[in-house]
C-alpha cells in the first residue's frame, strides 16, 4: 500500500479518506502522525501530473500557514503527498446542523479570512472551499485548511488550464462562474465561497445556490436563526446581500474589501471608532450599490424613452 521509496521511513496506520481520484492513509514515522496522500493509479495524465504538482507548490508557498505543512512529496516515480496530520474535526462535524455561537463564528470567519488573503497575495486560488475541507484543530481550535487538489496559481501554464466543460467548485454553495462551459478563475469565487461558511456557521445550514427558484439569495430563506441574527446586526445583512450577489462584479473582489466590512462589523458591535455616517458614505460609495444606482437609472431612462414613443403613436 506504501510507495516503494517510503517504505523503511513510515508505516501504514489506517485508510483516511477515499476520493474519487485520490485515497488518503494515516500514517506514521517514530510515534508521529502524518497523512498520506497518493492517486489510485500511477498512470496518471499529464494535466492530472500537473494537478499534483501544483497542490505541492500550494502547500510549499504556504508553508504551514492555516494549512497542512507540507513533508515529503514526489509527483514524477512513485506519485505522493505527505502533509502534517490535523487533529480535529471538520467544520462539518464541528457545526453539526446547528448554527455556532455568534461570535465563536466570527472570531473562525476572521482566522479564515487570514489564511486566504495570505494564499491570494501569493496569487494561490482554492476554489473549493467548503466545511468538509476545512478542519477545526482540538488544541487551539484554529481553522486548518485542506485539499488543493483543484487550486489555481496566477501565471500558470495555459496549457493545463480547466476546461470549459469541467464543473469546478462543489455542492457546498454552486457559483455560475465555476459551472460547466466556464474557465473563469478569480479571486471572488473564493470570497464568495467564505462568505457561504460565514452563513454555514451562523445558520447550521449550507447556501447551495446563490438564488433560488424565488429569486432569494440564502440569508432570504426564512431561516430562523440567521434573520434574527440579521435585525440585530444590520451589517451582516449587508455582507451577504453584497457577497451572495449573482453578478459577480457586484460581489467582493477581494479578501481585503470583505476583511474591511468584518472590521465595520466589529466596530458596531463593539462601539470602537465607529460612525454611522462614515459607514453609510462608504456603503453608498461602494461599487455594489453604485452599480445598483446605474442600473435603477438606465431603467427609468429607458421607461421614459417607452413612454415617449408610446405617447407619439
Amino acid at each position: 500500500m506504501l510507495p516503494n521509496s517510503i517504505k523503511n521511513k513510515y508505516s501504514l496506520v489506517r485508510d483516511y479518506k477515499a476520493g474519487g481520484q485520490s485515497q488518503t492513509f494515516l500514517i506514521s514515522s517514530t510515534d508521529v502522525l502524518y497523512i498520506l496522500k497518493k492517486p489510485n493509479s500511477n498512470n496518471l495524465s499529464k494535466e492530472r501530473k500537473f494537478r499534483l504538482k501544483r497542490e505541492v507548490e500550494a502547500l510549499k508557498l504556504l508553508d504551514g500557514h492555516g494549512v497542512p505543512k507540507l513533508i515529503d512529496a514526489d509527483v514524477d516515480k512513485d506519485i505522493y503527498i505527505i502533509m502534517e496530520y490535523i487533529k480535529g474535526k471538520t467544520l462539518t462535524e464541528y457545526v453539526g446542523g446547528k448554527p455556532l455561537n455568534f461570535n465563536k463564528a466570527i472570531v473562525l470567519f476572521e482566522k479564515l479570512i487570514s489564511v486566504m488573503d495570505r494564499a491570494h497575495k501569493i496569487g494561490l486560488f482554492h476554489r473549493d472551499i467548503k466545511p468538509d475541507n476545512i478542519i477545526i484543530r482540538d488544541e487551539t481550535e484554529d481553522p486548518v485548511i485542506i485539499d488543493f487538489g483543484i487550486c489555481w496559481l496566477k501565471n500558470e501554464d495555459d496549457d493545463f488550464k480547466t476546461k470549459a466543460n469541467i464543473e469546478l467548485g462543489n455542492r457546498f454553495l454552486r457559483l455560475p462562474e465555476l459551472s460547466r462551459g466556464s474557465n473563469v478563475t478569480v479571486s471572488t469565487s473564493d470570497v464568495t465561497f467564505l462568505v457561504g461558511i460565514l452563513f454555514y456557521m451562523l445558520s447550521g445550514e449550507a447556501p447551495n445556490i446563490l438564488l433560488n427558484e424565488n429569486g432569494e439569495m440564502p440569508h432570504q430563506r426564512h431561516n430562523i436563526h440567521i434573520g434574527k441574527l440579521l435585525k440585530e446586526h444590520r451589517g451582516l445583512s449587508y455582507i451577504f446581500d453584497k457577497g451572495f450577489a449573482y453578478d459577480i462584479s457586484l460581489r467582493y473582489q477581494t479578501i481585503t474589501e470583505l476583511n474591511k466590512a468584518m472590521e465595520n462589523l466589529n466596530n458596531r458591535l463593539d462601539n470602537t471608532g465607529y460612525d454611522i455616517q462614515e459607514e453609510l458614505k462608504a456603503v453608498l460609495n461602494d461599487s455594489f450599490f453604485v452599480k445598483q444606482k446605474e442600473r435603477i437609472e438606465l431603467i427609468k431612462n429607458l421607461h421614459q424613452v417607452f413612454l415617449g414613443a408610446f405617447h407619439s403613436l
